[in-house]
């Protein structure tokens, strides 16, 4: 006899499970109930992911252009390059 699918227990990675409970417990602590934003927190676990330089892959090429150091201004932008990488 086959269990109901609300039986079945899933067999998961014990990785994908510790990332899964560490998600929940940070959405818990950066949004409130009425739906707003903790920005204290949320500016907390906040970071920056900076481009490494390295030759165009798929014909894309991407660099940090930085506004305002101090407040950490900045963007990524991706221009086509001539090199197809």
């Amino acid at each position: 006899m086959e269990p109901y699918a609300h039986e079945t227990e899933l067999k998961l990675p014990l990785s994908l499970k510790l990332f899964l409970v560490i998600e929940k417990l940070m959405s818990a602590l950066i949004f409130r109930r009425d739906g707003s934003i903790n920005r204290g927190v949320s500016d907390f676990f906040e970071y920056l992911l900076s481009v490494r330089p390295s030759s165009p892959r798929h014909g894309i090429s991407c660099e940090d252009i930085l506004i305002d150091k101090d407040k950490g201004i900045g963007f990524r932008i991706y221009t086509p390059s001539t090199d197809p990488g």
